[in-house]
């Protein structure tokens, strides 16, 4: 889905770096779900790929908002969000929906925060040379 960044005045108290927001109707049309439905159960169906028409392109979390505040077809990101795909009053940006696991591993590897990316990734390396011990453990239980 496209839409247009337009700057609002303040942001609503609640949002962060890493999220953006749109219209309520419009989080149900991407989504499939209802935005406060979404606050229950957030691990569901959240992360999108956020992309410009120069080709950049992010991870993001998706978090709906009331009509009467941001229009549809409008929504808002933060400054460091901006900066990143060089986004200005009144670009372009597409919005699309993508597979949670992969894009829930994209958005933590490509994390805003140094403290979280990195905690992923030694996650993520752990994880793997766990693994790879358990395989090397076994290899050589049936060698023997």
């Amino acid at each position: 889905m496209k839409f247009k960044f337009k700057r609002f005045g303040n942001p609503p108290d609640d949002t962060t770096e890493n999220e953006v927001r749109i219209c309520g109707l419009k989080f149900e049309d991407l989504t499939g779900q209802k935005a406060s439905v979404n606050r229950l159960e957030p691990w569901k169906g959240r992360v999108v790929r956020v992309s410009t028409p120069q080709g950049g392109a992010i991870y993001r979390l998706l978090r709906g908002h009331g009509q009467l505040s941001i229009p549809a077809g409008i929504c808002w990101m933060g400054p460091r969000t901006r900066s990143q795909l060089d986004v200005h009053e009144n670009s372009e940006v597409e919005i699309n929906r993508v597979n949670q696991f992969f894009g829930r591993f994209r958005y933590y590897n490509s994390h805003l925060d140094d403290t979280v990316r990195f905690s992923f990734r030694i996650g993520v390396w752990g994880l793997l040379v766990g693994i790879l011990s358990i395989a090397l453990s076994l290899l050589s239980i049936f060698k023997s």
